[in-house]
């Protein structure tokens, strides 16, 4: 009774799946497929669980296949018009109608029935669900489908050909040679079994091709366009692939062509690298960035490896859960889905490193410097890290200048440069100097100018001053500076960076400050030169010029510089001069200038404050303006001495001589 019952629910499924087979197959109408197949689904469903081995002979082809078959079986129907494309509906709707089953093998089970369905004019009979059923698909069509039907092993189910719905006893003549062999053991049909692994080898082949362009590899599908690089498919290789298959290939293809570029820009023979060794660290980021990729790759490449040999040696040895042992197959719609992330990092690598091409310095890490906070946390991040590596040798340079008064700069980068032609005598003012060109937009010109001044005061203090120990915690300092790179692109200054900046600055200053007051005298010597040079010593002036009256009024030829020395220490000596600092008063002097025709006294002596060491490499500089501004002031000195010693006494002179001629008249 049982067997009774099986065999009704047989007929009526072969009978209810047929009828809907049949409807898709003779053009049901694009609205009523999702009520069709809403129907359709379950009940395939049904069967595969009942004969979950129903395709044994060789592997079921993937779903995307078996789709791509269904929609050209269906749009190539005459009663369809070119608008009407039910192969876009049927997929739409079979997207919706399956959307709930997860597990891959058994999508590809429902795709192959489905198509086997519409592939072979197949009748429907009893179906036992008790034993096993087992389907043979072909790969190739023909006008004669009994070749390509297939049996049922349990007699439930008969797929060879007959349309009465009835199951068939098979004729002594078996052209499938399934029943012929060595005692139990049947002999397989081997043009069948071709078929099939070729066809599997297809979708290896493409999966294959898509892995290979993601290096940049040439395939049997894609070659490089020679002119845009850029890859394109094999005229003579792309009638073997579907059409979905030749479009995903180009759009995975993509992302070989951002691998090549970005594979120029890191190699230095290309020239279209960066340069110096800035652009050379953002090179080693690039190629990092490569073989992270390609490790990626690699890891897609096993898996393509482990599947295909699992397949190939399960389906040798296969049983009845042979299909639940296999693992995830690697087909195009992963790749799709796993290159979205790779090709949008791979792009902007691109872009990134694109706008770097024959930049070096300040003016590279500028750039990079702009795509800074985008708005895309990626984009962000990736412009960060690639900043942090390019700035790290800057940051190197700048600890060197810092804390040891150096420059190593060997391919002109740096935003600091020492001038081979300047003495150690211009050392503090005109040695080192700005960069502009290579001054990075994150580094401000305070910034700059600190970082500046510190070597600047290094070098003055270990040439000229003599002193080596110019920092304290001078390891500390380095270690802060050449360890917090990212520190100095921020955007606040308030960073442990900055404030190492900050104390290598404060400290060099307050040393070389400390130094010029202390055993210099620095501030003594601006004050002599405040009395002596700018005649603000009245006194001193009132009397030297008393002294060399004689001499001033004398041609310039016949004055001799000294003479005039002894005058000047007799002036010092009577004035209040003689109780500064013995120090100061030796660098004041008199000097006799080249006369010229014409000059007296007072156009050719002049006095004269001489420094030495360290304050003349600070001050010397600035003893021209000291020389310019005592020569209108001496000027003045002569026009006051004038007035009170000629002009006065002859005016005095004339005023009693016109008394005395009044009183004789009288």
């Amino acid at each position: 009774m049982p067997h009774s019952n099986n065999h009704t629910d047989s007929t009526n499924f072969a009978t209810e799946f047929k009828g809907l087979i049949s409807q898709l197959r003779e053009g049901v109408h694009p609205k009523d497929s999702q009520e069709l197949l809403d129907r359709l689904v379950p009940l395939a469903l049904q069967y595969i669980r009942k004969c979950p081995d129903i395709f044994d002979s060789a592997p079921p082809l993937p779903e995307i296949i078996c789709l791509d078959k269904i929609m050209t079986i269906l749009e190539a129907n005459p009663i369809w018009g070119d608008n009407d494309k039910p192969g876009s509906v049927f997929h739409e709707h079979y997207v919706v109608a399956s959307c709930e089953i997860e597990d891959h093998r058994m999508r590809d089970l429902l795709a192959n029935l489905i198509l086997f369905s519409l592939e072979n004019d197949t009748s429907y009979g009893k179906v036992d669900y008790g034993q096993q059923a087992s389907i043979s698909r072909p790969k190739t069509e023909s006008k004669n489908r009994s070749s390509c039907s297939t049996t049922l092993k349990s007699n439930g189910i008969s797929l060879n050909g007959n349309k009465n719905g009835v199951s068939v006893k098979p004729s002594s003549y078996d052209s499938t040679q399934n029943g012929v062999g060595l005692g139990s053991v049947p002999l397989p049909n081997y043009v069948v079994e071709i078929a099939k692994q070729n066809n599997t080898n297809i979708d290896y082949n493409v999966v294959q091709n898509a892995i290979y362009s993601f290096l940049g590899v040439q395939g049997k599908y894609l070659k490089k366009d020679v002119i845009t690089g850029r890859f394109k498919l094999d005229p003579l290789s792309m009638q073997s692939i579907s059409s979905v298959q030749a479009g995903m290939l180009l759009r995975l293809s993509e992302l070989g062509y951002y691998h090549d570029r970005i594979t120029k820009f890191s190699n230095t023979t290309t020239g279209y690298n960066a340069m110096g060794s800035m652009g050379q660290a953002l090179m080693a980021k690039l190629k990092l960035e490569l073989s992270e990729f390609h490790g990626h790759v690699a890891a897609l490449q096993d898996q393509l490896n482990s599947y295909r040999e699992t397949q190939m040696r399960d389906y040798v040895d296969r049983d009845k859960s042979w299909l639940d042992r296999q693992p995830e197959q690697l087909t195009l719609f992963k790749l799709l889905c796993w290159y979205m992330e790779p090709l949008r990092r791979m792009q902007w690598l691109t872009k990134i490193a694109d706008a770097c091409q024959m930049k070096k310095g300040g003016d590279l890490a500028s750039v990079i410097y702009t795509f800074l906070n985008n708005g895309d946390p990626m984009v962000n991040k990736l412009a960060t890290d690639l900043l942090t590596v390019c700035c790290a040798p800057l940051v190197r340079m700048i600890s060197k200048w810092m804390l040891e008064g150096g420059i190593e700069d060997s391919h002109g980068e740096f935003f600091i440069e020492s001038i081979d032609e300047v003495g150690a005598d211009r050392l503090w003012h005109d040695k080192f100097r700005l960069r502009h060109s290579m001054l990075p937009k994150f580094v401000t010109l305070e910034l700059a100018d600190k970082i500046l001044k510190t070597g600047k005061s290094i070098n003055f203090l270990r040439e000229i001053c003599k002193v080596e120990e110019a920092v304290k915690d001078r390891k500390e300092l380095k270690f802060v500076i050449d360890n917090h790179v990212s520190h100095i692109f921020s955007y606040v200054p308030d960073t442990t960076w900055h404030a190492a900046i900050e104390t290598c600055y404060s400290q060099t200053s307050k040393h070389v400050l400390d130094i010029m007051v202390g055993p210099h005298k620095l501030l003594d010597h601006l004050q002599g030169m405040r009395r002596y040079l700018l005649l603000g010593q009245g006194d001193f002036v009132s009397i030297f010029i008393e002294n060399m009256k004689d001499e001033l009024e004398k041609i310039g030829t016949e004055i001799y510089s000294h003479d005039l020395s002894a005058m000047l220490d007799a002036a010092l000596r009577c004035t209040n001069a003689q109780y500064d600092d013995p120090d100061i008063l030796n660098h004041l002097d008199v000097v006799v200038k080249t006369p010229y025709p014409g000059d007296c006294g007072w156009d050719v002596i002049s006095l004269q404050y001489t420094v030495r060491g360290p304050l003349a490499t600070m001050l010397e500089p600035a003893m021209p303006t000291y020389k310019a501004l005592f020569k209108p002031l001496w000027r003045i000195k002569h026009m006051e001495f004038v007035l009170s010693t000629k002009i006065w006494k002859i005016q005095m002179g004339n005023a009693k001589e016109e008394a005395m001629s009044l009183e004789i008249e009288v």
